[in-house]
């Protein structure tokens, strides 16, 4: 990709299978990720079905929407699934059954429509069944603001504790003082 590419000009790439087959996951990811934020779009043809789970997860990850085709139910029928992960991080998922007749007209009919990716089970509140309460009264509240723990020094106090003094050492030799240098286990009793 030249300089003279717009940056308002789609990239198609027919197969990435292709890429994949001769190039590590990671270089082709980021070579998508370059490409779209550099144009801002970007079409790619992904055979699922010729790469693991692993692969097309990374693939996946960089993408901001996908469209998985899913086998037929029945003849004529294909189901679609699109997947949109918004930049404030919203998941939007829309699952569609598109037929096509003997005149090849499509028609599509929605399974479900737009909704958030949401957890399969609920999930438990942590703080449902506590012995103990969690939540504190307005009276608590003020107690808790008024209360000066040991540790935490006002501004004043921090200034007196920390003055720079002269640090001084006094030494007076003792007699039990006396070791030789030279022989560092004449204070032994052997």
């Amino acid at each position: 990709m030249g300089e003279a590419t717009p940056p308002d000009c789609p990239v198609i790439i027919d197969s990435l299978s292709t890429l994949l087959e001769f190039h590590p996951t990671s270089h082709v990811c980021r070579l998508l990720h370059q490409i779209g934020r550099r144009c801002g779009l970007v079409v790619c043809l992904l055979h699922s079905d010729l790469h693991g789970r692993h692969v097309t997860s990374q693939v996946d990850h960089v993408m901001s929407t996908t469209i998985d085709l899913v086998v037929p139910q029945s003849p004529g029928q294909l189901k679609v699934k699109v997947k949109h992960r918004k930049t404030t991080g919203k998941v939007l998922v829309s699952t569609e059954v598109v037929a096509m007749d003997d005149s090849y007209d499509m028609t599509s009919s929605p399974q479900v429509t737009s909704s958030l990716l949401t957890p399969s089970h609920p999930v438990p509140d942590p703080t449902q069944n506590l012995t103990f309460d969690l939540t504190l009264s307005e009276r608590e509240r003020e107690e808790r603001r008024k209360l000066v723990l040991p540790y935490h020094h006002s501004a004043g106090k921090k200034t007196a504790l920390l003055q720079a003094g002269s640090g001084r050492v006094f030494y007076t030799p003792d007699e039990a003082d006396d070791y030789d240098d030279s022989d560092p286990d004449d204070d032994l009793d052997i």
